[in-house]
């Protein structure tokens, strides 16, 4: 099954969480040391390799491009850092995030995520779940074959 799957990001927001909500203001916190790392950046062969094919990204419909098969491109994506209000030079605020839920691929037909990723059978004809999205070294992403 493995060399079916294609290679994906391990979204970084997995470690990030939300303090007490003081004055209105909900204060974003990483507790402990902020250890976060890239897939292809992870000192271990089996959990890069793990991450590599079970996560997806669930990306709507109208922003991939399908004009080369081979490297399948994103339309209007905007940054990590655009779309949660991040300070510059926040890390991974620069990241792309064609995507609006994230899933583990549990075996060749589950796909594991959270409920409100898939609220109406709607979504299915408006939404796809992308593997192969992530970067392969600094800056670069993979392509992301169809």
């Amino acid at each position: 099954m493995a060399s079916r799957l294609a290679p994906v990001l391990v979204l970084a927001l997995a470690c990030v969480a939300t303090g007490e909500d003081v004055g209105g203001v909900a204060s974003p916190v990483v507790y402990g040391t902020d250890d976060r790392v890239e897939v292809h950046a992870h000192p271990d062969a089996l959990l890069r390799r793990i991450a590599s094919e079970a996560i997806a990204v669930q990306v709507p419909l109208a922003r991939l491009d399908f004009s080369d098969p081979a490297d399948v491109g994103f339309r209007g994506v905007s940054t990590l850092g655009d779309e949660h209000d991040l300070c510059p030079g926040e890390r991974f605020a620069d990241q792309p995030v064609p995507g609006v839920c994230s899933g583990a691929l549990l075996d060749e037909r589950h796909v594991l995520t959270a409920s409100h990723c898939m609220d109406v059978p709607g979504d299915c004809s408006t939404l796809a779940w992308v593997f192969g999205f992530r970067y392969a070294d600094r800056e670069v992403l993979a392509p992301v074959a169809r």
